[in-house]
């Protein structure tokens, strides 16, 4: 339930439902669970922009993780953390955190599109947006178009900013 609230925005009742899960899985035996719901919970907090506690909850679920291969998604996530709030010491960490994971795990989990969209975010937040648009033009055409517009609004480019969001909206359409 907690992700359908998340989904529709109602992040209270989100929060709510997580929490009654890791009752649930507390009071069962299945702490062993609960990494995915501080992930879920951390990632609403990150929705929400309170970094503070996304990082609590990201922290938790890579101390819980008992599988190496979901860490991946959490570092990409940490990275994403820290670049919103300019905390590049502490994304660098996560960065090098994230390389070496790959390196350990190169069967694991394709995180190709997820890890793009942090580049991207990177190197708009650098103000480098070439280097961003390269990396958009990797993306599915749905994460492309998304990803070019808000690289071309970042840059004040309305015009092409919202060409590319109407091509994400041509795509929703179908």
């Amino acid at each position: 339930m907690g992700d359908i609230y998340y989904f529709m925005h109602n992040y209270d009742l989100a929060i709510k439902e997580y929490r009654s899960t890791l009752d649930y899985f507390n009071k069962s035996g299945h702490q062993n669970e609960n990494y995915n719901v501080y992930a879920a919970i951390a990632t609403l907090y990150l929705t929400m922009n309170n970094y503070a506690k996304a990082e609590e909850y990201y922290t938790m679920a890579l101390k819980e993780s008992p599988f190496e291969t979901a860490k991946g998604g959490y570092y990409i996530a940490m990275c994403q953390l820290y670049l919103n709030q300019k905390r590049m010491t502490e994304f660098n960490k996560y960065m090098d955190l994230l390389k070496q994971w790959k390196k350990n795990n190169a069967t694991s989990i394709n995180i190709t599109e997820r890890e793009y969209r942090l580049y991207i975010s990177y190197y708009i937040t650098l103000g480098e947006y070439d280097k961003a648009i390269e990396y958009a033009n990797r993306l599915s055409p749905w994460a492309k178009y998304v990803s070019l517009s808000d690289i071309y609004l970042s840059k004040n480019d309305y015009k092409n900013g919202y060409e590319y969001y109407k091509l994400f909206n041509e795509l929703d359409k179908t």
